[in-house]
């Protein structure tokens, strides 16, 4: 059986659609912020790169949880 099809469905829906919806969200979200950080965390060394991975993570859950509100975890999928 390939991977793909232990997601499949006759009916269309997708058993864990809303996250699946979340962490497209997530990865969407995350390419932004990097991109906008991407110079600091070039120049800086390691324990402030740590620091600023920290700060990053903060950043995209904040956004990935105020875009999140818009999608009820009991819409179908």
């Amino acid at each position: 059986m390939p991977w793909f099809s232990k997601h499949k469905s006759t009916s269309g829906f997708v058993e864990d659609g809303y996250t699946r919806a979340i962490e497209g969200l997530e990865a969407e979200i995350r390419v932004t912020v990097e991109a906008k950080y991407a110079s600091q965390l070039e120049q800086c060394g390691f324990f402030q790169r740590s620091s600023l991975r920290s700060e990053i993570d903060k950043e995209i859950a904040g956004l990935v949880a105020e875009r999140a509100k818009s999608i009820s975890p009991d819409a179908l999928f």
